[in-house]
């Protein structure tokens, strides 16, 4: 062996020992939780959660219902706001409302400011930890210089996702590719969307620059399509990014997001999809979750501990997945939920504890249901000694991907890759 190519293999074994080691999901034990179900014994099924601190913690839901707790969970109180409400009889089954007066997700960034947002377009904002809610005006969607699918605008916005970066910046997404950016607390908002970008289901940011939104693209209904879009320069660029598969039927949509760090996150989806990506959004790469039921969000405490949650309700027959990974989406476990019907957002409080809501299936008067579901998750940290995945910055190939490692040799090197 010549000295440049010994001294090569060298340098790539001291390579490859700096990155995780072949088969290092296995080698990681199984993630460990504890599940403890909450109390709220109300007729409404919740859609969104955030917690800005591990006491203080807001859940939206059906009915345009808002609730509070300031001692972790033990007890929730409801909150008032502007938006219309319909509280059940008592003869009425807590079923789901047909969204047009639900609020289906919230973003605290500390205890005192948070926002609201409807599946009817509307907006609700708060500056003093949900004593008063104040409705804000949207730009009209007549009002928006955009060519619309059929010509026309829709009567109304439907948001699906709210994420805030601070007191002052946020987003909104929504159907019909609509994107709405804040600067004042959500006092105005600007539009910066595109009927193109098809139905947004989530945006999350992990700093003021670096977001990723995810959806269904609705332009090829023939093809498989997800959309993702993404930005490191706060909103005011998106890239639009299109991954399709071919293993089914039918389209299929991208739920929700984390983003660990500016080139790390998370996706996930219908039929148990798990999507990860190295590099800012531009590629993703489809990971196995160990379900087939549809996943609706996800949330990490830190660059390798996650749960996504999610369920299925068909014809009545109610079933919860909680899944949890410890080495950034590579690999998931399961942990079944028989109180549960099924989960609709999860967010964490601190870095060892997140909160999951949903539909707890109820019978009530010979009939099912749907009473608030709450969830709390303990998530322990991981030794700080275990390796985190690893982004290939500005290559295609993320350096963690588990597989058989590859000699790959370039002026005299051999550089250790997984493919």
């Amino acid at each position: 062996m010549s000295r440049r190519l010994a001294a090569g293999l060298v340098f790539g074994l001291a390579l490859s020992a700096a990155a995780p080691a072949p088969g290092l999901a296995q080698r990681i034990p199984p993630p460990k939780l504890t599940v403890t179900p909450l109390t709220l014994d109300v007729p409404w099924t919740l859609w969104g959660v955030s917690f800005p601190d591990p006491d203080v913690g807001y859940a939206v839901g059906s009915y345009h219902t808002i609730f509070k707790t300031t001692d972790g969970g033990a007890t929730w109180a409801r909150q008032q706001n502007p938006l219309p409400t319909r509280d059940p009889g008592p003869d009425r089954i807590g079923v789901d409302d047909p969204g047009v007066l639900a609020l289906t997700a919230v973003s605290f960034v500390d205890p005192a400011h948070g926002v609201a947002v409807s599946g009817s377009g509307s907006v609700v904002v708060t500056d003093d930890g949900g004593t008063t809610w104040t409705a804000r005006a949207t730009p009209a969607p007549s009002t928006v210089p955009v060519t619309w699918p059929e010509a026309r605008p829709p009567a109304a916005w439907s948001f699906n996702g709210v994420s805030f970066t601070d007191r002052d910046h946020g987003y909104v997404v929504g159907h019909l590719g609509l994107i709405l950016a804040t600067a004042d607390g959500g006092r105005t908002w600007e539009y910066r969307g595109d009927p193109r970008y098809g139905i947004l289901h989530d945006v999350a940011f992990v700093d003021p620059f670096h977001g990723q939104i995810v959806g269904r693209n609705t332009g090829r209904p023939d093809a498989i399509r997800y959309t993702t879009l993404g930005t490191n320069d706060a909103g005011a660029a998106w890239q639009h990014n299109l991954a399709a598969t071919d293993d089914d039927a039918s389209a299929l949509n991208m739920q929700g997001v984390a983003v660990t760090v500016p080139m790390h996150a998370v996706a996930v989806g219908d039929a148990g999809r798990v999507f990860v990506t190295f590099d800012e959004g531009k590629t993703w790469r489809i990971r196995r979750s160990g379900t087939t039921e549809n996943l609706h969000d996800v949330a990490f405490a830190d660059r390798r501990r996650g749960v996504a949650v999610g369920g299925i309700n068909f014809q009545g027959d109610l079933r919860a997945v909680l899944l949890a990974t410890n080495n950034g989406g590579e690999s998931w476990t399961e942990f079944p939920q028989p109180d549960v019907g099924y989960f609709t957002s999860i967010d964490f409080a601190s870095p060892t504890t997140a909160f999951a809501v949903g539909c707890a299936d109820t019978v009530r008067n010979g009939e099912s249901g749907c009473d608030a579901a709450i969830t709390k998750i303990d998530f322990p940290e991981l030794d700080a000694s275990v390796e985190e995945p690893v982004s290939s910055g500005g290559t295609r190939l993320p350096l963690y991907l588990l597989g058989t490692a590859a000699l790959v040799a370039g002026a005299g090197l051999l550089v250790a890759r997984r493919r």
